[in-house]
């Protein structure tokens, strides 16, 4: 979708939800036997910590240092996998690799700080909840109407097809 928009928008600055990135990130760490513990330094290292006021991956400046961040971050990551899935040092991490080739670049061009200072969120990030719970109703309408519709549709074939079967006998 966001290749779509760009084409018509082409000067539009996008987001990404930090609250579908977070979702996202969750399934993947379960996915790969990650627990809640390990989870949540993962999480500080990306998204920072504000308990600790520890600033994370998403509050990278630009793209050079968000890169250089990650690029540190690769054997605290492969340590901290291995501990947490109890993997020998010879078995093969998974998790920093998902993030380069899955998350790294839709973050870098769409939720960093530089990013966020551009569109006027500077600290805070995007979260697009309220618009799917606006649209949300609607969805459901739409389903409704196309359900009720098809059954409609179904219910007059059927009617149609007995009718002409008791007309001719058969």
């Amino acid at each position: 979708m966001r290749k779509g928009f760009s084409s018509f928008f082409p000067i539009a600055t996008q987001l990404s939800c930090k609250g579908h990135l977070e979702q996202d990130i969750r399934r993947k760490m379960r996915d790969l036997g990650i627990g809640l513990f390990h989870e949540q330094l993962f999480f500080e290292d990306i998204f920072g910590s504000e308990a600790k006021k520890e600033l994370g991956l998403i509050d990278a400046v630009s793209r050079d240092e968000f890169d250089a961040m990650l690029e540190s971050l690769y054997p605290v990551w492969t340590r901290r996998e291995l501990e947490a899935r109890q993997l020998s040092s010879e078995d093969s991490t998974l998790f920093h690799s998902y993030f380069l080739h899955h998350v790294a670049e839709d973050m870098k061009s769409t939720m960093i700080a530089s990013v966020r200072k551009r569109t006027g969120y500077d600290d805070s990030f995007f979260f697009n909840n309220d618009q799917e719970s606006v649209n949300n109703p609607s969805k459901h309408v739409w389903k409704r109407r196309s359900s009720v519709g098809l059954n409609a549709h179904s219910n007059s074939r059927k009617w149609q097809r007995s009718k002409k079967e008791t007309s001719t006998g058969h």
